[in-house]
């Protein structure tokens, strides 16, 4: 089976956050004292995935998704805020305080098992291209087109890294994100 580990490198200790159900679970994301991945445990056939979160102060396990929505991908999380991909539906957004769900309203999407990230009140996914979507300003803005590989990206502040393939070279890009309400 796969299972959330998670390594405590003051402690130096080990613990298994997630059940052992004998299904895959993949894209973990921490932030402060919440862990989120998506797990197949429930899944009609062997692709559809839910949401789940661990809170590290209350030892507690709680499904974020169900099989009403499609299978879930990657997952990121910050703050009181999880943001992962439904193929083929988009991008969703998960407020822990309110317990409520949204789907972001973007247009640069399309059904692809996308990439996404959160900080603090940025999200950035990848489907061929590296977007952005500030969520005080409800603004889309497409950073890099033909992206190498978004699992090497990152973002952080108000930048964002990424790596880029011109020409069968790879190179490593940074650029600083400028939002104008």
């Amino acid at each position: 089976t796969e299972d959330i580990v998670m390594y405590d490198c003051l402690t130096r200790s080990r613990a298994i956050i997630s059940p052992d159900t004998n299904s895959p679970k993949s894209s973990p994301s921490i932030f402060m004292n919440k862990v989120a991945w998506t797990d197949n445990r429930n899944a009609i056939n062997a692709i559809n995935g839910d949401v789940y979160l661990f809170d590290l102060t209350e030892e507690q396990e709680y499904r974020i998704t169900d099989q009403t929505t499609p299978s879930e991908c990657y997952v990121s999380t910050y703050g009181d805020q999880i943001v992962w991909e439904a193929q083929g539906d988009g991008l969703f957004l998960y407020n822990i305080n309110a317990n409520t769900k949204s789907q972001l309203p973007i247009d640069n999407y399309f059904v692809a098992w996308s990439y996404v990230k959160i900080y603090e009140n940025k999200v950035m996914w990848y489907t061929g291209n590296m977007c952005i979507y500030d969520l005080d300003s409800n603004q889309e803005i497409t950073l890099f087109n033909n992206v190498y590989s978004a699992n090497q990206a990152s973002i952080y502040e108000n930048m964002v890294a990424c790596s880029r393939n011109f020409n069968e070279r790879v190179d490593i890009y940074l650029t600083r994100l400028v939002f104008i309400p």
